[in-house]
């Protein structure tokens, strides 16, 4: 677990400093979208899609799958 661990911290670093994901935080009208769990409001909006197509996210998501 302490490896586990240690890339779960690594990744939490790098996407507090990727822009993609602070315009998404910065955004209350999408935090609000998620806090209500309105999936089809995040799926089409558009911080959410350059965030899912940042380089860092497709790393991050080639190591989870």
């Amino acid at each position: 677990y302490p490896l586990r661990r240690q890339r779960q911290m690594c990744i939490r670093d790098r996407m507090q400093d990727n822009p993609e994901m602070q315009a998404v935080l910065n955004d209350p009208e999408l935090m609000q979208a998620i806090q209500r769990f309105d999936i089809e409001a995040i799926q089409n909006n558009p911080k959410i899609i350059r965030l899912m197509k940042s380089r860092d996210m497709q790393q991050i998501q080639s190591k989870v799958n």
